[in-house]
C-alpha cells in the first residue's frame, strides 16, 4: 500500500467536487478510505465493487494519480467511430470517377 503525502490526499478529498465524469469520481472514492487505513475488502463492500474493481483503482492511482483514473472511452463508442468511419470511406468508393 502506497501512502500519500498531505497535499495528495487535500487534492483526492476536493476532487469529488470538481467537473469530472461520473466514473472518476467514483474510482477516486474507491482510493480515498486507503488514506484512513481502510482495506481494500471493506472499501469494495461499502462502494458495492469487488476486491479487484478497488485494487484496479489502487494501481492506476499508484501509477497516474487523480488523472489516470479517468475513464477511457467504451468500446461502444470505438464501435461507433470504427464504423461511422468505414460508412464514409464506403460512400467515396461509390462515387462515380470521370
Amino acid at each position: 500500500m502506497v501512502k500519500c503525502a498531505k497535499d495528495q490526499v487535500r487534492r483526492l478529498k476536493t476532487a469529488p467536487r470538481w467537473k469530472i465524469p461520473q466514473e472518476q469520481r467514483r474510482r477516486i472514492l474507491m482510493v480515498l478510505p486507503r488514506e484512513s487505513v481502510m482495506t481494500q475488502p471493506l472499501i469494495a463492500a461499502a462502494m458495492g465493487v469487488s476486491p479487484s474493481t478497488v485494487n484496479r483503482a489502487h494501481m492506476t492511482y499508484d501509477h497516474g494519480g487523480i488523472k489516470a483514473l479517468k475513464p477511457k472511452p467504451t468500446q461502444a463508442k470505438e464501435k461507433a467511430l470504427v464504423h461511422a468511419l468505414c460508412q464514409g470511406r464506403r460512400s467515396r468508393r461509390n462515387v462515380e470517377h470521370p
